[in-house]
């Protein structure tokens, strides 16, 4: 793993499997997943937020924090870090 890494601590603690495969197109693969969920669910938040159960609230703040953590580690992780988080593809 990458000792200059920002995100390596972080994936290591929530992706407790061990290391996957590397391989180049992961990095663009795990930014195209991200993004419908980082952009989607706040909208779907404004929309209907006020008729919305609690359950799907917290739902809701549980995908959009994974989704976070998708962009950023797509954006600024390392190669183990992005083979981690996408998994065995």
């Amino acid at each position: 793993m990458a000792a200059t890494c920002p995100c390596c601590s972080t994936v290591n603690t929530i992706c407790f499997w061990g290391p996957r495969r590397e391989v180049w197109w992961k990095r663009p693969a795990l930014l195209v997943c991200c993004l419908p969920f980082a952009g989607g669910i706040p909208a779907i938040l404004w929309l209907k937020g006020g008729s919305l159960q609690a359950g799907f609230w917290i739902v809701a703040g549980v995908l959009f924090a994974a989704a976070l953590l998708g962009l950023v580690v797509s954006a600024i992780g390392c190669n183990a870090c992005v083979a981690r988080i996408l998994g065995d593809l």
